[in-house]
């Protein structure tokens, strides 16, 4: 019995909870003249991020439930260094090591909409599995993400990080005081 109608279903669910934001009208009048776009973290400003669902594009029934815990540190500006520890999606302890930055403004009149990237090396794709990453050496791979985001409050965001064509990861980030 295949699980792929329920992770198409959590998928959808997924992109409905973060396009509503999107679908949000409000009437002119109530509109600001000048639209804010959210303040980077003061350098030193710590961040948890937690990944509580992953879904492939072509899922297998090797496939397994990925969770990814991580901590980052702001540099300054949009700059941002850290890293995260995670199951891949095949059951093997993981790492990544990354750098990063995370631009506002890219949509003048959605102001809480971010663009993130993050360049850095990952640890885990081992044994068996050491072919389903590109350029893995013993188990370490470099790994760039793409992630379009949504600045909820001026402390919590979400977003989708894009694994290239593998997956899609649901990510929640918070800022620690």
């Amino acid at each position: 019995m295949s699980t792929r109608p329920g992770r198409l279903a959590r998928t959808i669910q997924v992109l409905v909870l973060l396009a509503a934001p999107w679908a949000v009208v409000t009437p002119s009048v109530a509109q600001p003249s000048v639209v804010e776009v959210p303040e980077d973290p003061p350098a030193g400003q710590w961040t948890f991020s937690w990944s509580p669902l992953s879904v492939h594009f072509s899922p297998s029934d090797e496939h397994k439930h990925s969770i990814a815990l991580g901590l980052r540190r702001a540099l300054g500006g949009p700059a941002f260094a850290g890293g995260a520890f995670f199951t891949n999606s095949f059951g093997q302890p993981s790492a990544y090591a990354h750098y990063g930055q995370r631009l506002y403004g890219g949509v003048p009149s959605r102001p809480a909409f971010y663009v993130e990237w993050s360049v850095g090396l990952m640890y885990g794709y081992v044994r068996d599995r050491a072919d389903d990453v590109p350029m893995n050496v013993r188990g370490f791979s470099p790994v760039f993400l793409l992630s379009p985001g949504w600045q909820l409050t001026p402390r919590t965001s979400v977003q989708l990080n894009l694994a290239g064509t593998a997956a899609v990861m649901l990510q929640i980030d918070h800022r620690i005081d």
